[in-house]
C-alpha cells in the first residue's frame, strides 16, 4: 500500500549496447531521439530507455523489437535485426 505500480521494468539489457539501459523520467525524455528508429518521443512510443553516459538511447518499443523475424520476402531464412546499420 502506499507504493506506485511500475508498469515498465526501471531497466534492461540490449543486445546493441554494452551498458545496461535504464528508464528515462518522461519529462527528461521529451527531446531525445532513438537511436534505432531514429525518432523522437511519440504517444505510440512513450518510454525510453537509455545510457546518459553514451547518450544511448532506445524507445521501449524499439527495445523489444525481436531480432529474428520471419518474412514471405525470404522464405528460405529469416531476417537478423543489426546493432549497427549495414
Amino acid at each position: 500500500m502506499g507504493r506506485e505500480k511500475h508498469t515498465a521494468c526501471e531497466s534492461k539489457q540490449h543486445f546493441s549496447h554494452p551498458h545496461i539501459l535504464k528508464l528515462i523520467n518522461p519529462a527528461e525524455s521529451a527531446t531525445l531521439t532513438c537511436n534505432a528508429c531514429e525518432k523522437t518521443r511519440n504517444t505510440n512510443k512513450p518510454n525510453f530507455y537509455g545510457c546518459n553516459s553514451c547518450q544511448y538511447f532506445l524507445h521501449e518499443n524499439c527495445l523489444n523489437a525481436p531480432r529474428f523475424l520471419d518474412h514471405s520476402s525470404h522464405p528460405s531464412h529469416h531476417l537478423t535485426l543489426l546493432p549497427v546499420p549495414t
